[in-house]
């Protein structure tokens, strides 16, 4: 359960990273109503079906990311497709500057011929692999068994 638990925080708080990210390809679509929410302006209750109150919360998170990663007990596990074009290079960048700084800890890795959804390239359409990489999967399940206490 941890590994699980610490993985969602991770992707979720690169999620938000990305969203408020106004150079990530389609983040110009989320941005208004993000930067509403955050303004105390947005209309509605509910965002992408979520609470306001539920996005300022990750606000909040990605706002202090690198102490929220700092605070947290559990192992927590970021895997990232080189050829990711939502969540680019300067987020990874950051997380690996927190890393090697020791500001968190959490074990990083990069996967050159992958894609965000961890499947490779082709040239024939659909133009990606149908299978989910089984290299991030052996990764995953291996820093699961050895982070479980």
């Amino acid at each position: 359960m941890h590994g699980i638990t610490s993985f969602a925080v991770a992707m979720c708080a690169v999620l938000i990273l990305y969203l408020r990210d106004p150079s990530a390809p389609f983040a110009w679509q989320a941005r208004l109503p993000l930067e509403a929410i955050a303004a105390g302006t947005y209309p509605g209750p509910k965002y992408w079906g979520a609470t306001v109150n539920f996005w300022r919360s990750w606000m909040d998170v990605q706002d202090n990311l690198s102490a929220h990663l700092a605070a947290t007990e559990m192992p927590l596990v970021a895997y990232f497709g080189e050829l990711d074009f939502n969540v680019g290079p300067p987020h990874v960048a950051q997380l690996r500057s927190w890393v090697n700084a020791g500001v968190v800890n959490v074990r990083l890795a990069t996967y050159p011929t992958l894609t965000h959804a961890f499947v490779h390239v082709i040239d024939e359409p659909p133009g990606h692999t149908a299978e989910f990489s089984s290299v991030v999967v052996d990764d995953l399940v291996d820093w699961a068994v050895r982070s479980s206490p």
